[in-house]
C-alpha cells in the first residue's frame, strides 16, 4: 500500500513496471508499455482478475486465474468490475506483491485429502504459490491459507494421467496411507467422467499431508510449473 491510503501500487502484468492507482480503480493503463488491463470480478469464485482488454473485450472469454473457470464477457451490458485494491490484497495474501521471476502461482486446484495440521476444507478450490522460502496453499475467496516452509516438507509427488498423450503415472508413483486411498478413488472417478487430464499434487511434511487435484494441467506441465518444488524432491 502506498503512503496515501486511497492509492495502491500494482505492477503491469505485461512489463512488470510499478503503477500507482486509486484503490477503487477498475482498470490499469501502463505508463511504460501502454498495456491496458481491466479488473474484472469472477462470478464463479468472486476474486478479481487483471484481464487484458484485448482478451476481455465484449463478446470474448477470459479464464479466471484463481479458479480457472472460463468467463464469457456479456454481449449486452458490462461485466462486473473489480478494483485495484482487491487485486492488491489478493497478491499480498499469495505472497507475490513484490515481483520475483522465480515465483509461481497457479489456480484451479481442489483439496481432496488432508491429514495432520494441514487445515484446509475438503473440496476447497485453491491456488498453489511457490515462493522463495515456502509454498502457500491459498483457498480461493476469503478462506484459509496454509504456509509450508520447504525444510518441513518430506515428500512432493505429481501423479496422475494425461489421456491426450497416452501417459499414465499411477504405476510409477506410490502414495501411502489415506492419501493413497483417496488418490485411487479420485482417479477412478475421473476415469468414469472420461476426463482427458487428471493430475494430483501430493505434499507430505513433518506436520501433515495434503492431496490436491487439478483437471486442466497435465503432470508434465505441473512439473515444469513448480521448479522450486521439483528441484527439492527429484523423482526417482
Amino acid at each position: 500500500m502506498s503512503d496515501e491510503s486511497t492509492h495502491v501500487e500494482l505492477r503491469c502484468p505485461a512489463c512488470k513496471a510499478t503503477q500507482q492507482l486509486p484503490a477503487d480503480a477498475t482498470e490499469l493503463t501502463c505508463s511504460g508499455c501502454g498495456a491496458h488491463h481491466r479488473f474484472l470480478l469472477c462470478p464463479a469464485c468472486h476474486e478479481t482478475a487483471q484481464v487484458d482488454d484485448k482478451v476481455g473485450r465484449r463478446g470474448g472469454t477470459w479464464r479466471c486465474p484463481s479458479c480457472r473457470s472460463a468467463i464469457p464477457v456479456p454481449r449486452i451490458g458490462r461485466p462486473r468490475p473489480g478494483s485495484a485494491d482487491a487485486v492488491h490484497r489478493q497478491l499480498e495474501v499469495r505472497g507475490t506483491l513484490e515481483h520475483d521471476p522465480d515465483n509461481r502461482v497457479h489456480g484451479g486446484f481442489v483439496v481432496v485429502g488432508v491429514k495432520g495440521a494441514y487445515d484446509l476444507p475438503a473440496r476447497a478450490v485453491c491456488m498453489v504459490c511457490t515462493l522463495a522460502d515456502e509454498v502457500r496453499i491459498v483457498e480461493v475467496g476469503p478462506g484459509a491459507i496454509l504456509k509450508i516452509r520447504y525444510e518441513r516438507l518430506t515428500r512432493v509427488q505429481i501423479l496422475g494421467e494425461d489421456k491426450t498423450s497416452g501417459r499414465f503415472f499411477n504405476d510409477r508413483f506410490g502414495v501411502a496411507g489415506a492419501a493413497g486411498d483417496i488418490f485411487a478413488g479420485m482417479l477412478t472417478q475421473q476415469n468414469r467422467k472420461k476426463r482427458e487430464i487428471a493430475t494430483f499434487l501430493h505434499l507430505a511434511g513433518q506436520d501433515g499431508e495434503l492431496l490436491l487435484f487439478h483437471g486442466r494441467m497435465p503432470p508434465d506441465a505441473m512439473r515444469q510449473s513448480f521448479p522450486r518444488l521439483v528441484s527439492r524432491f527429484p523423482e526417482e
